[in-house]
């Protein structure tokens, strides 16, 4: 990657950070809850992705329908065949979040699709637990080095962007709201 191009990536990331805007993704940096946790919580290990997800949004990308409702029709029946446990609910946040802030086109279908699938599991064991860490102990996994900066002028960007946007996820979540609030108004 040449430099130009990831001093434009810095950039649009740096807006999106303030607007909202081929490999699988390594699951294997493990943290865990604070030690304020719930007992529950102490027992859960939550795995953080250490690479880019960019396979998985390809394949959304490319695999699902452009149109908004076909899209989540679709992504919240994949989503259901596998349990919605606490690990699920940081890999499906961070997947969307990584969508989000790198402006990837299907940002929009995934994030609204991710919370509201979230928001209707709510109650299952682990999930508000799951949140309630992502709150106070998330910490991305996603190497701070970006390739081709070899000035450091975007080190470490793209990791707090996550560590916020998926604060800022959590918090929704756990918030008393109108169910499909992930929406803008039309």
């Amino acid at each position: 990657m040449q430099l130009r191009s990831v001093v434009a990536l810095g950039i649009v990331l740096v807006v999106q950070v303030s607007s909202g805007c081929s490999r699988k993704p390594q699951l294997d940096q493990v943290n865990s809850p604070s030690s304020a946790a719930s007992e529950f919580e102490q027992s859960q290990q939550y795995v953080v992705l250490r690479e880019e997800p960019h396979s998985v949004l390809e394949r959304l990308g490319k695999d699902y329908p452009s149109d908004f409702q076909d899209f989540h029709r679709l992504w919240t029946e994949n989503a259901s065949s596998i349990e919605l446990d606490g690990k699920r609910v940081v890999e499906l946040l961070e997947i969307a979040s990584y969508a989000d802030l790198s402006c990837h086109p299907v940002e929009y279908r995934l994030r609204v699709a991710t919370l509201d699938y979230i928001e209707s599991a709510i109650d299952r064991q682990g999930v508000k637990e799951s949140l309630r860490w992502i709150k106070t102990s998330y910490k991305s996994g996603l190497p701070h080095e970006v390739p081709g900066d070899n000035e450091g002028q975007f080190s470490g960007l793209m990791v707090e962007s996550m560590n916020l946007r998926m604060r800022d996820y959590a918090n929704e979540l756990l918030s008393p709201k109108v169910p499909s609030q992930h929406r803008p108004a039309k």
